[in-house]
């Protein structure tokens, strides 16, 4: 793959120039989703960096860019949970043998943030979901009940992520690069599961 810069103009080079650092590109190929990024010489040619075997009807959702109004949460106790900022982040859903797979994948390394498996007997495509700022949320239609007090409808999921290992744990803006190793280990989330009958 290749990129062109447009106008072709030397500032708009040297803009694309300069951004090519953060420039991370996740895309489904057939059985695979593959990383790319564009090299840093004039050619602007994109390289894989990674890739993860999936099924090829997969679908890939990117983050939904917008203000953060803040970076942190503070609890009753006066702790604080600090948000993961991560813009880079992307939900990938495919087929699994019982149902759908959830993933939410960090795009400049390929590394799996969040995991769940939706036990749906609908198709893929009926998963909805939507990435903003720390915050996941995604719904689907469950068929199957699970207890006395469950019923059959729409099940919609909000995942918080956050950095650290629990409160007031704030790793360094350095460890959340995207060439570290250690990001799975440092993020951990609060999810919440809100029935929702239509």
């Amino acid at each position: 793959m290749q990129a062109h810069v447009y106008p072709k103009t030397e500032q708009a080079r040297q803009v694309v120039q300069s951004a090519l650092s953060a420039a991370h590109l996740p895309v489904v190929l057939g059985g695979s989703v593959a990383g790319y990024q564009l090299s840093n010489d004039s050619s602007f040619i994109a390289t894989a960096s990674w890739s993860l075997p999936f099924a090829p009807e997969s679908k890939l959702i990117p983050a939904t860019p917008g203000p953060i109004a803040s970076l942190g949460k503070v609890l009753g106790n006066r702790t604080t949970l600090y948000k993961y900022l991560n813009p880079r982040l992307s939900i990938l859903v495919s087929p699994y043998p019982q149902g759908c797979e959830l993933r939410v994948l960090d795009g400049a390394k390929g590394s799996v943030v969040y995991d769940a498996t939706l036990p749906t007997s609908t198709e893929c495509a009926d998963v909805q979901g939507t990435l903003e700022g720390h915050r996941l949320v995604y719904g689907y239609y469950d068929d199957e009940y699970l207890g006395t007090a469950q019923t059959k409808g729409y099940r919609i999921v909000v995942v918080e992520m956050y950095e650290g290992a629990g409160v007031d744990d704030k790793r360094k803006r350095l460890a959340f690069l995207s060439l570290s190793l250690s990001l799975c280990s440092l993020v951990w989330s609060l999810i919440r599961i809100i029935v929702v009958r239509i």
